[in-house]
């Protein structure tokens, strides 16, 4: 058999291998991965209708051999995997490492198509093709998304190695110019082409791996949170005398800390109020007026505040009672924490509406005074009239509930790894303050068997998490 034949037989075993891993992949299509299969799918599409003219894969020998329609099919089978591993809309952005090199590689792709049939525009299109590879093997290596998946370790590696052969058939390019044109020997040509469809296959069977086992890791997500649910319910008879004895417990503390310390801070609160209502608006100094009466507003705020930690917080501290959790709805909890911040302050708070109905097993007394330690924190040490974004969001990854609280920062090193404990405050912050705030956070989270973390975006916006387990 020649080996023009060989070509011929190896491509149209290509073309049959990725139509029907296509086909596999959309067989297996879930509602949560549809967009990432389906560009998959394409891909595989695009790559086997490219493979009908072998050129686009195997060197040509004239201009009369090259095929500008499956140059761009081969070339777009190239760029679909990274957006799909790269996940939804506007993810690609998080990869900021490899997403510029990717831009590259794309524009040098395009631009070897329409330069004169030679040499030159081959070497840059294998090279491109190579490097795009490269960058989305990285995009699955860091896409968390994937993370911890057995198919992941065969996809990257296998992205790896058809990198590295697209970048040594276009070194064999390079090294067999003749003028404007080449000549490689066939025989290379034909084994360039069997370790293109050996990793082909590879590539597909890591991609499928990943995809079903991200399927099934959800329907044990599915499954275990069912069983919770159901558990709650057995149990909710047996836990009904013990939470009744905590809540009267809590009651108690409750009643005193609004009959004998929080009624008289209420009290003065509503007499500003009510100066405030008082004061006519064409007066020469209404303006002077109302700025004081927010301050002292304000300074109550901040009391009752600090009264809610040391009455509600510290006997958690001290372990004196185990958190009495039960299945609530998280938006509810948050609006009442926004609620508990001045007034004049709350218009600046945004709460998002994607995780208006997330229930999640918690102390909704304890969660809200740390959400208003996490309110008011953002709102020192952000530039005055920011926005302060406060959203939750049912995290499958890890199995649980995170509340998120971004804001602008003041300046870029306000921030450091010792935030967390007790008496740490901001670098160089001028905001007044005790530095008790991210601390008892801290051990709200960890009665909960949940944690606090923060990431800095662009040097001047930090993102705060709090996360609860399922």
């Amino acid at each position: 058999m020649s080996i023009e034949q060989q070509l011929q037989n190896i491509s149209f075993m290509h073309f049959a291998i990725l139509n029907a891993f296509a086909l596999a992949v959309l067989f297996f299509l879930k509602s949560k991965n549809i967009r990432l299969s389906v560009l998959w799918a394409l891909a595989n599409v695009m790559s086997a209708l490219s493979m009908i003219n072998p050129s686009v894969f195997v060197e040509t020998k004239s201009a009369s051999d090259y095929n500008l329609l499956g140059f761009i099919l081969a070339g777009s089978s190239l760029l679909l995997p990274y957006f799909s591993l790269a996940g939804g809309q506007g993810k690609i952005v998080h990869f900021h490492k490899s997403f510029p090199i990717f831009g590259i590689a794309v524009v040098m792709l395009l631009t070897s198509a329409f330069l004169p049939y030679g040499w030159f525009p081959s070497v840059i299109g294998y090279s491109s093709g190579g490097v795009i590879v490269f960058a989305t093997a990285w995009v699955c290596f860091k896409n968390r998304y994937w993370r911890g998946l057995w198919g992941q370790a065969i996809l990257i590696s296998s992205l790896c190695a058809c990198a590295v052969i697209m970048l040594w058939r276009g070194w064999l390019l390079f090294e067999g110019r003749e003028g404007a044109g080449f000549r490689i020997d066939p025989e290379m040509s034909l084994l360039g082409l069997s370790l293109v469809v050996v990793t082909g296959v590879f590539i597909q069977v890591g991609f499928m791996g990943m995809v079903g086992e991200r399927a099934l890791r959800s329907r044990r997500f599915a499954s275990r949170r069912a069983a919770r649910m159901f558990e709650i319910g057995v149990e909710m008879e047996q836990e009904e005398k013990r939470l009744a004895a905590i809540a009267d417990e809590r009651l108690f503390t409750l009643d005193l800390l609004t009959h004998d310390v929080r009624q008289p801070i209420n009290n003065a609160h509503a007499a500003l109020e009510a100066l405030d209502a008082e004061i006519k608006p064409d007066s020469p100094k209404a303006r002077d007026f109302k700025k004081a009466i927010g301050r002292a507003q304000a300074v109550l705020d901040a009391i009752n505040l600090s009264i809610s930690n040391a009455i509600l917080v510290l006997p958690l501290l001290e372990n004196k009672n185990p958190v009495a959790t039960r299945s609530m709805n998280v938006h509810d909890v948050a609006s009442l924490a926004k609620f508990d911040c001045p007034i004049d302050l709350q218009d600046r708070i945004k709460l998002g509406s994607g995780g208006a109905h997330i229930f999640a097993d918690i102390d909704p007394i304890l969660v809200r005074i740390a959400l208003r330690n996490l309110l008011d924190n953002a709102l020192k040490y952000a530039p005055a009239f920011s926005e302060i974004q406060l959203d939750i969001i049912q995290r499958e990854d890890r199995l649980g509930t995170s509340i998120t609280v971004t804001n602008m920062l003041n300046g870029p090193n306000l921030l450091n790894e010792d935030i967390f404990m007790q008496g740490v405050r901001g670098s160089g912050t001028k905001a007044e303050g005790s530095g008790l705030g991210l601390f008892l956070i801290k051990k709200v989270a960890e009665a909960h068997f949940g944690t606090i973390s923060y990431a800095v975006h662009d040097k001047n916006t930090v993102t705060f998490d709090l996360f609860f387990p399922d």
